[in-house]
């Protein structure tokens, strides 16, 4: 029998093998987990912290004390969390993300991925949670520059 071989053979070429199903050379990869997006109404801006409960983390794009116009979510399991962001300013703002497990649309043998809703929220932080980058504007997360709010 050459299931064995087959199925290394597969492995290495496609990703994904199947004993019974065999092996699919046009099948993708696995997908990928998705993260949320908390999109901020202006960047860069002077977020300090953000805080994560339950099964969500930080998705690597925000750095403590400089928010680049999003901040993604991600989670390690199925559930629902709260993520807060908390800005140099006091102004704070909470929302409820819920990852729910979808099937994977890669490959048969993948296994099922992480899915967010709502997938983007929109902050709208106050303009004076903005901050000027050298030399640049303040725009840049979908909203208006501090000048801009103003009239100005």
């Amino acid at each position: 029998m050459r299931w064995p071989s087959l199925a290394i053979l597969c492995a290495l070429g496609a990703g994904v093998c199947s004993l019974t199903l065999g092996c699919s050379s046009s099948c993708g990869a696995c997908e990928d987990n998705e993260s949320a997006t908390l999109a901020l109404s202006c960047s860069p801006t002077d977020l300090t912290a953000a805080k994560f409960s339950g099964p969500c983390r930080n998705a690597g794009s925000f750095v403590e004390g400089r928010a680049q116009g999003t901040v993604n979510v991600a989670a390690t399991s199925p559930g629902t969390c709260t993520v807060t962001l908390v800005f140099a300013t006091g102004f704070t703002f909470a929302t409820d993300v819920t990852f729910s497990e979808a099937p994977n649309e890669g490959c048969s043998g993948c296994l099922p991925i992480l899915k967010p809703s709502p997938s983007v929220v929109t902050v709208n932080n106050p303009s004076s949670t903005c901050v000027a980058d050298a030399g640049q504007t303040t725009e840049g997360g979908g909203g208006a520059s501090p000048s801009d709010a103003s009239g100005n």
